[in-house]
């Protein structure tokens, strides 16, 4: 699909939607996976000054309905396969029908035009919807009366006028719906795109949720340059292979997508030869002492390693790689940069180029990035020229902002307004200094590098826990710490004020895993496990595993978890884990949106963990010689 065509499609879907009574200023749901269509809606709302309201597709059903009755839309686009979803939380909550009147249906299937080239709407589906009072419409329907109700002007926003109730992944309690302006995309987009110059003819690979700003941000800047963008298939498995179709030149990602590419990279290494894998570590030492020291990479390692290794990943023309979503681990951002760092951007002449981008819903993505040429890791570069920033003095935490550490805060354009009908979130959100000017607290702790006077963020007030000891400890880290073990696929840490010490469920790269049940003689089935795709009964042996060798897996894994601690203090190490081998999806994950234990931006939801790992926590506490206390609460 051209860019002419989709502005065509786009402000008839618009005169289409204002063609049904729909007024400047409200607000419209989209409930869809990314796809042409997403890109449509959104860009006909724009034509027409309505506010986009996200609902990130793998919501779960206390999520959706949550956000529904703060929201009150009265018109949801939806695709297809989340109709049934849907159905089931008007059924559950019906008081949600009394503000929604239009569904507006499409199909994101991959034949046809743009998804079903018809857009058909059964009986079925209206008579649904009809039982809720609620009229269904197909999404080229609305199109077509936007096509014959050309007399209707198109209605450009001002730069204050809201573009989104933006809501975030609710990690920890109930999503926030945060309100972005105009002002505050255009703001951020344009800082970036100063920054970060695209190859011409750009290919971007779009994996992440255009419910989340990162991805609007990143999809607007390639449009603005006539870029191509490219959608992976719904099914999460094809990715990898969806990467090598695209070959693309920018690749936004987050970081647990690359520590996924690493394992499989190194797990690969670790099967071969002996000389083979002496060549290969002697290649990646090499090439990441001259990449530290801003140096030349030796050709012909780049030719019979990493050149195999981007082409195995789908990177042989990927120039630009953006991280964000949440911090890279310094060990994931030099791998990064050993694998693209001789991909030449055509436009500019500069080698390839790791992104460490820093951003946060509210403040519109893109607050802070690295530039191109540094050789350091583990910082975000500063903040863009939208933003000023300061540091807030953190007392409880023994951070001074005079010493260059506290809470980071930011003022300026690409900072949100507030949360929707949130006043309480609102009053906690801002500082407002002497001058009256307010200050966005982001709850992140960064430091001021000095020299480059580069920020890295080194802590979070969200995330620490004090454990009974008065110490505190940071979640976060300790998970990627640990994360670091090339037999972890996931891990959650748990502790809390009560206890002295930490525990941990630890969920196993699946292949290993099923290689080390191989060799001990417990896999008891024929059928074996093909990396993703797994099926039932590969799933159910798993499981069985698990079940019947609990402490053998554990006396296997608990080395390379020790491997991993490093510098760490005593009170930050796991002093006892369980095994979970019950993997939810073909990929091998235990805890993924689907079974709402992790957000769509893929961080963990603690208080689901927690609450569904409940007696397996009390357990490893009890038997540790911490047992739980009349009244000590696990939260």
């Amino acid at each position: 699909m051209t860019h002419g065509e989709t502005k065509e499609l786009a402000v008839n879907f618009g005169r289409g939607l204002v063609d049904l009574g729909i007024k400047a200023g409200s607000q419209v749901s989209i409930f869809a996976a990314n796809c042409p269509e997403w890109i449509i809606y959104l860009l006909g709302l724009m034509s027409q000054s309505l506010t986009c309201v996200p609902l990130y597709p793998t919501l779960g059903p206390t999520s959706l309905e949550y956000i529904l009755d703060l929201v009150k839309t009265d018109t949801l686009v939806v695709s297809l396969e989340n109709i049934p979803k849907l159905l089931k939380v008007l059924e559950k909550a019906p008081l949600l029908t009394a503000a929604l009147k239009n569904i507006i249906v499409f199909d994101c299937i991959l034949d046809g035009r743009f998804g079903n080239t018809n857009h058909v709407v059964t009986d079925k589906i209206r008579e649904d919807f009809k039982a809720f009072n609620i009229d269904t419409y197909a999404f080229t329907e609305i199109i077509k009366r936007g096509e014959n109700a050309s007399h209707i002007p198109i209605n450009t926003p001002d730069g204050d006028s809201p573009a989104f109730t933006m809501f975030t992944s609710g990690s920890t309690g109930n999503p926030k719906g945060a309100i972005l302006t105009h002002r505050n995309l255009t703001s951020c987009a344009g800082c970036v795109s100063d920054i970060v110059h695209l190859p011409e003819n750009v290919r971007m690979f779009l994996y992440l949720p255009l419910q989340h700003i990162y991805s609007v941000v990143l999809m607007s800047i390639a449009m603005t340059q006539t870029g191509n963008i490219f959608f992976n298939q719904p099914d999460v498995k094809q990715i990898a292979s969806d990467l090598v179709l695209a070959d693309c030149h920018i690749l936004p990602t987050v970081p647990r997508i690359f520590v996924k590419f690493f394992q499989v990279i190194f797990n690969a290494v670790s099967e071969m030869s002996w000389i083979k894998r002496y060549y290969i570590m002697n290649a990646y030492n090499y090439q990441l002492n001259q990449t530290r020291k801003n140096l030349p990479m030796d050709p012909s390692y780049d030719k019979n390693v990493f050149a195999q290794f981007r082409e195995k990943l789908g990177l042989k023309s990927c120039c630009i790689i953006i991280y964000g979503g949440s911090p890279v681990p310094a060990s994931i951002f030099e791998f990064s940069k050993l694998l693209i760092s001789t991909v030449k951007n055509q436009r500019t002449g500069q080698d390839g180029w790791v992104v460490s981008g820093y951003g946060l819903t509210e403040t519109s993505a893109g607050s802070c990035i690295s530039l191109h040429g540094d050789p350091c890791a583990g910082h975000i570069g500063g903040s863009i020229a939208a933003l000023q920033f300061r540091l807030a003095s953190v007392p409880d935490l023994d951070y001074d902002h005079n010493e260059g550490a506290g809470e980071l805060l930011f003022h300026g354009n690409t900072v949100f307004g507030g949360y929707y009908k949130n006043e309480q979130e609102n009053a906690n959100a801002f500082l407002t200094d002497a001058k009256g000017r307010k200050w966005f607290k982001t709850g992140d702790i960064a430091r001021i590098n000095p020299g480059s006077n580069s920020l890295s963020i080194i802590d979070r007030r969200k995330s620490l826990i004090k454990n009974s000891l008065g110490e505190y400890l940071i979640m976060e880290k300790l998970c990627g710490t640990y994360g670091g073990s090339p037999l972890v696929s996931q891990i959650f840490i748990y502790g809390n004020a009560f206890k002295s010490f930490i525990v941990a469920v630890v969920s196993p790269n699946h292949m290993p895993l099923f290689k080390y049940a191989k060799e001990r003689g417990w896999w008891g089935i024929k059928e074996e496990p093909i990396p993703g795709s797994l099926t039932h009964d590969v799933l159910g042996e798993f499981q069985r595993i698990g079940v019947d060798y609990q402490n053998e897996l554990q006396d296997w894994i608990r080395p390379t978890l020790v491997a991993c601690e490093g510098q760490l203090f005593s009170f930050e190490k796991i002093k006892s884990f369980w095994v979970e081998t019950h993997f939810n999806d073909a990929l091998g994950q235990s805890w993924n949106e689907a079974n709402e234990l992790m957000t769509p931006t893929l961080k963990l939801k603690y208080s689901p963990l927690t609450k569904h790992y409940i007696d397996v926590l009390k357990d490893m506490y009890e038997k540790g010689g911490e047992p739980a206390k009349s009244g000590e609460i696990f939260y």
